[in-house]
Order: structure tokens, then sequence, then C-alpha cells
């Protein structure tokens, strides 16, 4: 990964942690895809492929700190459930 990638990515998980929904849409939006496609090669079923990429950032959003000062952070995965 090049450094301003590094930079963007680093800041993009910075506005996570403090609650900033459009910055995890971004992420899901960014690495979804390529984890989908990664999935496809494994799981060879594309139910266990959604479930998995959406488990994966469902542990993801749970693992930021809360930052009790910044709104409420609500996870609503695209495409997906809650």
């Amino acid at each position: 990964m090049q450094t301003n990638q590094t930079y963007d990515l680093l800041t993009q998980v910075q506005r996570i942690a403090s609650g900033d929904e459009s910055a995890f849409a971004s992420l899901f939006y960014q690495f979804g895809p390529r984890l989908h496609s990664y999935l496809t090669g494994i799981t060879k079923s594309e139910t266990a492929e959604e479930e998995l990429v959406q488990n994966t950032f469902i542990r993801l959003a749970a693992s930021f700190p809360v930052d009790r000062n910044s709104k409420s952070f609500r996870l609503d995965l695209p495409g997906g459930q809650q």
C-alpha cells in the first residue's frame, strides 16, 4: 500500500472511531467487493460469502473504541441487515 493510501486509510479509520458513519460506508464499499471476491474461491456459496463479508464488517465496527462525546454510531451495512 502506498504512503498516501496508508494515510487515507488511517484518516478514514480515525473518522470511523469518532462515529463518522459515512467513513464506515466508504470503507465497506472500498474493501467489501475485494473481500467478497476473495471469499468466492473459498466458500463456493454466495450466501456464505455475503454473511462472511457482513460479519467481518460488523466485527470491525465493534472493535472501534466508543467515543462517548460523539454521536452514537449506528451500523447499517449497505444491502444487508444490522
